[in-house]
């Protein structure tokens, strides 16, 4: 068998491109840069967008199950069934893969993934086959899932690979051993769009991200009224998908904002421009960026904030999860006490007011973005699977 690793890849929860589907590939790609062996396993039911995302990186793949959701709360013998039947096969096919492809590491990314797999990945860690989990979400804070990681989780994961601090700590606090751990922050994601060079428009503040409700828009769209009442001209611009489907435990939420943006406070000083690929273009086009996610978001990196340093736009967040990590309060943005609109506000007034701090600033964010460097990724994703052998000893924990 050659040195190089052979990885196989239990993509089977994925679905669209979205940003943690990038951050996995990108970590993949600096793998296969590498010379290691890449082969995922999709879903088989609605696979095409990711099948043309690993076939654009010269990555082999296959289709398992992953056909039914597991649902702890299933009460139904028939539910039951389905899922126990999903499980089977889904590690049928697993083992089947592992026999034909021969793989030194599984690459896992999300927990239930692993849970659906379990039998098989115990089957493979016995033959000494490393399994990782790269962390994009950090574990629920509930008695259950904490259990969940520790017992159904740990056992058949060989490492974690956590993309902050925050996550790391959430980990831990589940009960994960320390020497299984390692930290390695993310990088901006492969993206087909080159970022294009704009000039800030003075006053224009711009929001990037899902517009639901632990995303904080609402409050962001009080903050831009309180500006206005302060006698600041400013705009809003939007970011994000406001149509389409919206789970149903989130009501009338979007309409709800629709209707606030369009009051007589707001009026024509917010821009709905829906989703956009190439978001550091939007960035730039204004002076400030803003990410209020609130502290149930529990944002385990904010990717988006990486990519307002990269554009040499200042953050104004509120204290969420990874956040706090990015942001360097009054010198590279703005760390908000509390989640409310009058924080917001008095962050982005603290920038908005004062031309020469606010130019200061855009320079202390693009400079800052060197911290999260590609190279710095590559070659962390690069040393866990090249360096350490099948079998040896973890890494100790740390940043990479």
């Amino acid at each position: 068998m050659s040195d190089r690793p052979r990885v196989l890849v239990l993509a089977g929860g994925m679905v669209t491109h979205g940003g943690a589907e990038r951050m996995m590939f990108s970590a993949l790609r600096a793998l296969h840069e590498k010379g290691a062996a890449i082969h995922c396993i999709l879903n088989g039911w609605e696979y095409d967008a990711i099948a043309q995302v690993a076939e654009h990186y010269g990555f082999t793949w296959s289709t398992s199950a992953y056909r039914v959701r597991l649902n702890r709360r299933t009460r139904s013998p028939r539910a039951i069934g389905a899922q126990l039947a999903d499980i089977w096969q889904t590690n049928r096919d697993l083992l089947a893969e592992a026999r034909r492809f021969r793989p030194t590491h599984v690459l896992v990314p999300a927990h239930d993934t692993t849970v659906r797999n379990f039998p098989a990945l115990a089957i493979l860690r016995a033959r000494g086959v490393r399994v990782v989990m790269k962390m994009s979400n950090a574990p629920a804070p509930t008695p259950f899932y904490r259990r969940l990681w520790r017992w159904g989780v740990s056992p058949v994961v060989s490492l974690f690979v956590c993309n902050s601090g925050f996550t790391r700590r959430e980990l831990l606090a589940c009960g994960i051993p320390e020497r299984k751990t390692t930290l390695l922050y993310e990088t901006l994601p492969d993206r087909p769009e080159a970022p294009v060079a704009e000039a800030p428009v003075p006053g224009r503040i711009v929001f990037v991200g899902q517009v639901i409700p632990e995303k904080g828009l609402h409050l962001l769209l009080d903050a831009v009224a309180l500006l206005l009442a302060r006698g600041l001209d400013v705009h809003l611009d939007v970011v994000g998908k406001v149509d389409g489907w919206m789970q149903p435990s989130y009501g009338t939420y979007r309409d709800d904002l629709l209707l606030r943006a369009a009051a007589p406070d707001l009026q024509r000083r917010v821009s709905l421009l829906g989703w956009r690929e190439n978001v550091l273009q939007a960035i730039a086009a204004g002076s400030i960026h803003c990410c209020p996610s609130l502290p149930i978001m529990r944002e385990s990196f904010g990717l988006v904030v990486l990519e307002a340093k990269t554009a040499g736009r200042p953050s104004v967040v509120c204290p969420s999860g990874a956040l706090i990590e990015l942001v360097t309060h009054q010198v590279d943005g703005w760390i908000c006490p509390e989640p409310t609109a009058e924080a917001l506000a008095d962050g982005l007034s603290w920038f908005l007011s004062d031309p020469a701090r606010l130019a200061a600033a855009s320079e202390a964010a693009r400079a800052s973005a060197s911290r999260f460097n590609r190279h710095t990724f590559d070659r962390g994703w690069q040393e866990l699977f090249f360096t350490l052998a099948p079998g040896s000893a973890l890494p100790a924990p740390h940043a990479r």
